[in-house]
This record gives C-alpha cells, structure tokens and sequence, in this order.
C-alpha cells in the first residue's frame, strides 16, 4: 500500500504558504491603493466622518465626532476637524453646551496643534473662544514649555493680550517654577504697551476678578485704574 501521509502533508504546507503569500500581497496592495488613515482604527470610522462632513450638518457632525472619540479618543483628524468646527459656531452663537464640548476635548486639542506645529490654527481658535468666556482656565495646567513657548510666540506675532493670557495660566499652574518671576515682569512689560481698547479692558477685567495671585490682581488692577484715570482726564 502506498503512504499517502507524507504527501498529504506537503500539500497542507503549500497551501498555509500560499495563503500566507496571498494574504501579504493582498494587504499590500490594499495599504497602497486604499489606505486607512492612521488616526483611524477602522473603515467604518472614514466612511462616517466623511459622510457627517458631507452632509455639513453640524447636529449630525458632532454625533459623529463624539461617536468616533469614545472608541478612539486620539484620533486627531477627528479632533482637529471637530474643534474647530465647534469653535467657530461657538464664536457666531455662544452656548453652554458647545462650550462643554470645548472645555473637554481642549487638552487633547492643544497638544495636537503644539506636537504638529500649527501655531497659527491655535491662536486663531483662541482668539474666538476668548470674546465670549474666560479663556485662562483652558490653558492652565499645560505642559510649562507650552505655555512659555505659546506666551513668546503670542508676543513675537503682536497677539499680546492671548500673551497676557498665556503667562497667567502659567502662573497659576507653576506658581513656585524658577521662571515665574520673569514671566510676571514680562506681564508688567506688555501691560505697559498694551491698546487700552475695549475689549482689552474687558478682557483683563475678567483675568483680575479670577486670579487670586496677589501679584497678578495687583498688577490688573493697577493697569486697569490707570486707564480709567487717564480716560476719564481725557474727557
């Protein structure tokens, strides 16, 4: 009688090769020709924020977008799209809601834009959530280079009250930092240049009634009676 066995077993191992053979050239052409983009953990994933941004409904956007981030909250495609999405509505129809939305998917937002560079996409979206709340209590507790770096930068492009802003949240959340006191005389610096235009006053007057930083509150507040002062001898 003639053993088969040891054919019949050769033939299983050809076919695991072949299999495996055709499952890697299957997956590169698929990774070639149909990539997934690396935020996202699944096609369906695409399929769905593609069609939310499609539709341009923002009800729908946003299902979507909180939908994706609870299975895969680092999806910064996603995130980025969705923050500034939600701030820009925020800045034409300011509500709770949206602005509970901001507050929790900030930190993960700010990070995104430091690690890739987009310092201009994030003080624009700043400069539009800052009109309608205090915006010094989403930056604290950022990482101390952040902070610094986004103060300095904030001052190199003239955006010197979001600067203000930047170096009071770092304040606040290193108060005991070797840097401190220098960051608090850059305060007083910019102060001393700062347009006492309206809405500067308004902001600032926000900064001085949250801030319990003896020094902070005093060097507001002192800016602020000084203004008034010379506003009022100006009438």
């Amino acid at each position: 009688m003639r053993d088969t066995s040891t054919f019949g077993d050769g033939v299983a191992h050809l076919a695991h090769v072949g299999g495996l053979i055709t499952g890697m050239v299957c997956g590169y052409f698929l990774r070639e020709f149909s990539p997934l983009h690396q935020n996202f953990l699944y096609q369906f994933e695409v399929d769905e924020w593609r069609a939310a941004k499609k539709s341009g409904n923002s009800v729908q956007i946003s299902e979507t977008a909180l939908r994706i981030l609870s299975f895969n909250p680092f999806n910064d495609l996603v995130i980025e799209d969705f923050m500034n999405s939600l701030i820009e509505g925020y800045s034409k129809r300011p509500i709770a809601t949206e602005h509970m939305k901001i507050t929790k998917l900030f930190p993960v937002y700010f990070k995104f834009c430091i690690n890739n560079k987009k310092f201009d996409e994030l003080i624009l979206a700043l400069n539009r959530i800052q009109p309608h709340s205090n915006l010094e209590p989403l930056l604290r507790y950022r990482n101390l280079n952040d902070l610094v770096t986004m103060g300095d930068l904030c001052v190199q492009k003239n955006e010197y009250l979001l600067s203000v802003t930047f170096y009071i949240a770092f304040i606040h959340s290193y108060p005991n930092s070797k840097l401190a006191l220098n960051i608090q005389q850059t305060i007083k610096n910019i102060l001393e240049h700062l347009d006492p235009n309206e809405y500067n006053i308004s902001v600032l007057k926000t900064l001085t009634s949250n801030t319990h930083n003896v020094f902070l509150k005093k060097l507001l507040f002192d800016y602020l009676q000084q203004r008034n002062t010379q506003i009022s001898e100006a009438a």
